[in-house]
């Protein structure tokens, strides 16, 4: 069973490190989609609090040191989470002008640090979109990955339930089958599957093993099927015949040699039954010869005065 034990091994070592593969890849794609959300959440959304807060701060009706403090601190923020080369001109223009837009409201610097302040915020959202859809885009890609590696997985696993179910499955079925047949006396039966090489040589020993157990039982049918056909035969001729062996026995006499072999002169003519095997010739007593088989069996013919009768069987000694 090695074979079957290292295909049954391949087979789920392919599954095993399909499955790990899935899993490394889910972690990586979790794994670059962190640092876009930190990304979001930590610069973007910063950047964006600190534009709308410092907007905030330019149309009060009045500047104050606090208002100018807290316009100053967004205006840090802005400035430590620059995420886009377009941003830095923004704020620098903003840091030049901020002073002037809060002390005098109906100045041009108000005006351009306002413009300035709407596209920072603008660039900020556009950048968080973006981030949001390169976010997703991977999230798809990792999902349509395990899809597919999930497909994988599915054709290996039906690839080797087939293999397992042709090759040991079915074959073991059959064989249990044959088993159940032959304990109830169907020995004719036999394992005709298919499998693998250790499957097949076991299918081939329990045929062995049932021809075993039937050839005997064919055999010893088709002797008493010939003794019965033989003794029928020599009813029929209406002669006085015995078939003796390589040692002289009677194997089959017809009824009209019966009284030869249990009379008076019975020893008489099983000697020269006897004596035929050793020398084989015709007498007075034997007036006719045929050998069934070489050296094995012969049909003699008996000379016997009177009518014939049905067919007895001797037993064999």
């Amino acid at each position: 069973m090695n074979r079957v034990l290292q295909e049954i091994r391949l087979a789920l070592g392919a599954l095993l490190l399909v499955q790990l593969i899935n899993t490394l890849g889910t972690l990586a794609v979790l794994g670059r989609m962190s640092p876009m959300i930190e990304k979001i959440l930590g610069e973007n959304v910063s950047s964006l609090e600190a534009s709308e807060g410092m907007l905030v701060e330019l149309t009060s009706t009045s500047s104050t040191p606090a208002g100018r403090q807290r316009f100053e601190s967004a205006l840090d923020v802005a400035k430590n989470n620059v995420t886009m080369s377009e941003e830095r001109p923004l704020i620098e223009m903003i840091d030049l002008m901020f002073v002037d837009a809060l002390e005098n409201p109906s100045s041009e610097s108000r005006e351009r640090t306002v413009a300035a302040l709407g596209d920072l915020a603008a660039l900020n959202r556009q950048a968080m979109h973006e981030s949001n859809a390169q976010a997703k885009q991977l999230a798809a890609s990792g999902a349509w990955a395990s899809v597919l590696l999930g497909l994988v997985s599915l054709s290996i696993s039906a690839v080797f339930v087939r293999r397992l179910t042709n090759q040991i499955a079915a074959p073991l079925s059959q064989l249990r089958n044959v088993v159940d047949a032959a304990v109830r006396g169907d020995t004719y039966r036999r394992f005709r599957g298919d499998g693998s090489p250790e499957v097949l040589e076991i299918g081939r020993g329990l045929n062995r093993l049932l021809d075993g157990r039937l050839e005997p039982i064919q055999r010893r049918s088709l002797s008493e099927v010939d003794r019965a056909a033989v003794l029928r035969l020599l009813d029929r001729s209406g002669t006085a015949s015995v078939v003796i062996d390589h040692e002289g026995k009677v194997l089959i006499a017809s009824q009209a040699a019966l009284p030869m072999l249990e009379g008076d002169g019975g020893d008489e003519t099983v000697r020269a039954l006897a004596a035929y095997v050793r020398e084989p010739k015709t007498g007075p007593l034997i007036i006719g010869a045929d050998e069934l088989i070489q050296g094995e069996a012969w049909l003699l013919d008996l000379q016997v005065p009177g009518p014939t009768a049905t067919t007895a069987v001797v037993p064999t000694a």
